[in-house]
Formats: structure tokens, sequence, C-alpha cells
């Protein structure tokens, strides 16, 4: 039997489904995602010079370990809080949206996929960005 037959089956029988089972991925955690790469990119933008948006793999480190790119080592102590203070913001909305719909905290591999979504917004122009080069 599937994960999902036994998910539905568990949801039917009024079980709690089972933790080891299912990962979730829905608009509140990608919205908050989405609003967190804004975020920062205005922060970025509003700096004197503007300062360069991190790569892939350090705005990764940065969500993820919440760990600040030598590339950002620049940035004032205001900024740089600023920006933890951001990612954590997220985080607990995140975990917060999660709570609301599945009465836990997400889990590494959702927080991987909004991470994820996250870095890609921020780290590619969107479809508006693109308009403007």
């Amino acid at each position: 039997m599937g994960n999902g037959v036994r998910n539905l089956l568990a949801l039917l029988g009024g079980e709690k489904v089972p933790d080891t089972f299912s990962h979730f991925l829905g608009d509140g955690p990608l919205d908050m995602a989405y609003l967190l790469s804004g975020e920062i990119k205005d922060l970025f933008a509003n700096t004197q010079p503007p300062t360069p948006l991190p790569t892939k793999a350090e705005a990764t480190k940065l969500f993820m370990d919440r760990v600040l790119p030598p590339s950002l080592s620049g940035l004032g102590a205001e900024t740089t809080e600023r920006l933890l203070q951001l990612v954590d913001e997220t985080w607990a909305d995140v975990d917060d949206c999660y709570e609301f719909d599945w009465d836990r905290a997400a889990r590494p591999a959702e927080r991987k996929w909004v991470c994820e979504y996250a870095v890609q917004r921020l780290t590619e122009p969107g479809p508006d960005e693109r308009d403007e080069a």
C-alpha cells in the first residue's frame, strides 16, 4: 500500500498521519519565501553603494544556516542585523504556516524546498526585473 493510500486511510479513520509519511508545500510557506527575497532585494538596493546579490550557494547558507557570506561582510551592523532578522522572521512565519495547517513545524525537507524557492527568487531576475534589464 502506498503512502498516499495510508495517509488517506489514516485521515478517514481519524488517526493522525504519521510523521514519516508526508511532506507538504503550500502557498503560505512559498509566499513567505517570496516576501523574504523581495525584502532582501530592497534592503540591498537601498544600501550605499547598492549591495550585490549573493550567489545561490551564499544565499542558501544564509537562509538555512544564518551564515553571512564573505561578499556581504561590508554591510553595516544595522543592515546585517536587519538581514538576519528578515531570515529569522521568515522561518518563524513558515513554521507558523505549518503549525496552523499541520500542527507541527516545517520538516527539514520542507525547509529545503522553501529555501530553494527563496534562493531562486533572490538570485534570478523575475519577469518584471527582466523587462528592466
